[in-house]
């Protein structure tokens, strides 16, 4: 029943396909490996009661007889070994399309955001520089209580040296850049990161199911071939 009811799971999880999404193609295979251990106990308990059987003297189907329960349960194992086998190289080039992909996208922000950063910036020094030019304008607008009290801080400052605007602006935008920078750095590192994780959690146990599945399989017809074998010299 364990094998049938992952089986059946299996089609559940598969249905309907969606193999031009690659979202879909990474979930599903990471659902396929997470429940792949299931099916294995299964095969394990057909091959424990197939050998209980063999033991107990009953007759049993020839070996390559396609009634023989056995037969199917070596295909099985082996279709599954298979399977898991391809999947692995599958899902790990995946996540990494996926990966590269979201690190495009992530540099592409920080892209826009410098770019956005510079103009509302010279816009602002601009205006400052325009105020600077009109004292009685200034004198105003400072009296006005409008101005922040560190723009009116710089505006005194310019007043006596207009040449700090010029370094006030290149300073917040070299700290802003850096911010940004450090921001794209962290997030590309944790993309790269959860991207390693995920190939070793789902690429390397899909590899190790489908190892392990090829080797019941092959331990289950080289243990029914050394049983044979005897037999037939006795014949």
């Amino acid at each position: 029943m364990l094998v049938i009811s992952s089986l059946l799971d299996y089609l559940i999880l598969i249905f309907p396909p969606d193999l031009q999404n690659p979202q879909w193609l990474l979930n599903t295979i990471s659902e396929i490996v997470g429940r792949g251990i299931v099916p294995m106990v299964g095969i394990c308990f057909l091959f424990a009661g197939l050998w209980m059987n063999s033991r107990s003297g009953l007759p049993s189907a020839k070996k390559t007889s396609l009634m023989n329960p056995r037969l199917w349960v070596l295909i099985l194992s082996s279709a599954l070994g298979v399977l898991f086998l391809v999947l692995s190289p599958i899902y790990i080039n995946g996540v990494n399309k996926a990966s590269a992909k979201e690190v495009e996208n992530i540099e592409a922000q920080a892209k826009a955001a410098l770019d956005q950063l510079g103009e509302p910036a010279e816009q602002f020094r601009d205006r400052l520089k325009t105020l600077l030019k009109n004292p009685q304008e200034l004198d105003r607008l400072i009296k006005s209580g409008q101005v922040p009290p560190q723009v009116v801080q710089q505006l005194e400052q310019a007043r006596s040296n207009p040449a700090v605007l010029d370094s006030q602006f290149n300073q917040f935008k070299q700290e802003r850049q850096q911010e940004i920078d450090k921001r794209k750095t962290e997030l590309v590192q944790r993309t790269k990161t959860g991207s390693m994780k995920t190939t070793l959690r789902t690429g390397l146990s899909s590899l190790v199911l489908g190892v392990g599945y090829l080797f019941m399989s092959w331990m289950g017809y080289t243990k029914r071939g050394s049983r044979a074998r005897p037999a037939s010299r006795a014949s």
